[in-house]
């Protein structure tokens, strides 16, 4: 099951508002989302783009952004990526992969760890979907951290080619 990009983020991040908490930039047209997020985080990262995309919960498809548009460009924190469930709980966000197969390899890490892991797809554009992997039941503050060792920040500058972004594709309003 799905959760909606807001869901449990007012305990985290507190979406409402967050716009005054994190930087953000205007999109300049000729601008593709790939360049912005290149230039902002050292690299497209599946973690990285997953979490752009969650944040712009507006930008329906991040192959066509428009010039003038606010895109809202969250750090890779604790903040960010643990999310309070209904029932006190947590959830964290641990991954997001390319391949199903990375997903489903990543999963098995987790579990083997001892944490009950989940694999979310995520659509980001017209023709790029992620599989998030989250870690669901977290507890305590201690259950919190064993997991955030898990969290799949290494490759934040991996290789642009593995995401990129249809460029060009900013429209004018």
């Amino acid at each position: 099951q799905s959760h909606p990009p807001t869901q449990g983020l007012e305990g985290a991040s507190g979406l409402r508002g967050v716009e005054q908490q994190y930087p953000s930039v205007i999109v300049q047209s000729g601008t593709t989302i790939s360049a912005i997020v290149q230039k902002s985080y050292g690299g497209l990262s599946p973690l990285v783009v997953d979490l752009v995309k969650e944040f712009n919960p507006t930008v329906e498809n991040l192959d066509q952004i428009h010039a003038g548009e606010k895109i809202l460009l969250p750090p890779l924190t604790r903040e960010t990526l643990l999310r309070k469930e209904a029932d006190g709980s947590s959830r964290l966000i641990v991954g997001s992969f390319r391949s199903l197969l990375e997903a489903e390899k990543f999963q098995r890490q987790v579990k083997e760890r001892g944490f009950n892991a989940k694999i979310l797809p995520q659509k980001i554009s017209a023709r790029i979907f992620l599989h998030r992997v989250e870690i669901e039941g977290l507890q305590d503050l201690a259950a919190i951290d064993r997991a955030w060792d898990l969290v799949d920040i290494r490759d934040v500058s991996a290789e642009p080619s593995s995401l990129e972004l249809r460029a060009g594709t900013v429209m004018n309003r």
